[in-house]
């Protein structure tokens, strides 16, 4: 942009897709970030990859403000089945995927998660509003949000005390608190751990930006990653055709990436919807792709010659019919 120069930008990637663009990705200031960046002229340019926060160029008024500056970003788009797709360190849970530049790792390289599977913390969001069950019930409890990321002996962001009457719901009535992650603490203890403030309702995640300095010839502007990795899943394959040929075949994955041919396991005899056929799973989990024919070229060989044929790769919404993560392809010959 003419007359502008990058502050920051927000590159986001996936490496499910051949790409690593993450089709459908909306990236988005949070109202409040939007309104504290048009107060200062400075403009977020959402991309294919993220987006761009620009500044004008030889204008420096606002660089004061920014370094006491945190910013959010909501992430939205991209579909329900990218938790499928994704390599998670736990289970999916509903809520919002917080990511803060705080955590970077290693520290200021701008890499808002740590290679590999995503561990990032998901929270639920909670309005300023609200009542909170205790038990057993409590009087002139002392109530504190506290910023879990802040300096040791930080002090809360906000206090204050429930009624004096014994209650089993606390009423919360928070004010004068920036949105962002907090917990919550009853009589010092945490109680929650928690997105505070307003939500868009197809927000999946939030990226929580500390300022960078102004950029300058000798530092280009900042460059925030957030990568996710593809998850890794068994294949299983139910052949239904001819018994006896299914009993003399092997089926067998090439991977064009690692170079390997992986070998089925045999599970043996099938029975669906009336027909006869044979079920092989993979020996270990491969790598979901959005493009998986690219990388893997799956086929079912009989030992006599009399079957030679190139199989297609599952979809990764085939998910198998038992509730397992597995991938499970039905194949008619």
């Amino acid at each position: 942009m003419n007359g502008w120069r990058a502050w920051f930008s927000l590159h986001c990637q996936h490496t499910y897709f051949a790409d690593g663009r993450w089709p459908g990705l909306r990236v988005q200031p949070s109202a409040a970030s939007a309104a504290w960046l048009a107060a200062r002229g400075l403009r977020f340019q959402p991309n294919a990859d993220g987006g761009v926060l620009w500044a004008p160029e030889g204008d420096d008024s606002w660089a004061a403000d920014a370094e006491q500056a945190r910013l959010h970003f909501w992430l939205s788009g991209v579909g329900g089945d990218w938790l499928y797709y994704t390599a998670l360190a736990q289970p999916a849970t509903l809520g919002l995927w917080c990511f803060d530049s705080r955590q970077c790792r290693p520290r200021n390289s701008g890499a808002l998660n740590a290679a590999g599977p995503l561990a990032a913390p998901c929270l639920p969001a909670m309005p300023w509003a609200f009542d909170w069950p205790v038990n057993p019930p409590v009087q002139a409890a002392a109530l504190s949000l506290i910023d879990p990321l802040a300096a040791r002996g930080a002090p809360p962001v906000w206090q204050a005390l429930s009624p004096a009457a014994r209650l089993a719901r606390l009423p919360l009535r928070i004010s004068g608190v920036a949105e962002g992650r907090y917990q919550l603490l009853v009589n010092d203890a945490q109680a929650l751990d928690a997105w505070f403030g307003p939500c868009p309702a197809d927000a999946w995640g939030v990226l929580t930006v500390d300022a960078p300095r102004p950029p300058s010839a000798r530092q280009p502007g900042k460059v925030y990653q957030l990568q996710l990795s593809a998850a890794s899943r068994h294949w299983r394959y139910q052949v239904l055709g001819d018994a006896a040929t299914l009993a003399d075949c092997q089926l067998t994955v090439q991977d064009s990436v690692s170079g390997q041919t992986l070998t089925f396991s045999d599970q043996g005899p099938v029975q669906t919807a009336g027909r006869s056929g044979r079920l092989w799973r993979s020996p270990a989990p491969l790598t979901l792709a959005q493009q998986a024919g690219a990388r893997y070229q799956p086929r079912l060989r009989a030992a006599n010659g009399a079957l030679d044929i190139p199989l297609p790769c599952p979809p990764p919404d085939a998910r198998a019919p038992d509730a397992s993560s597995e991938l499970e392809w039905l194949v008619y010959l």
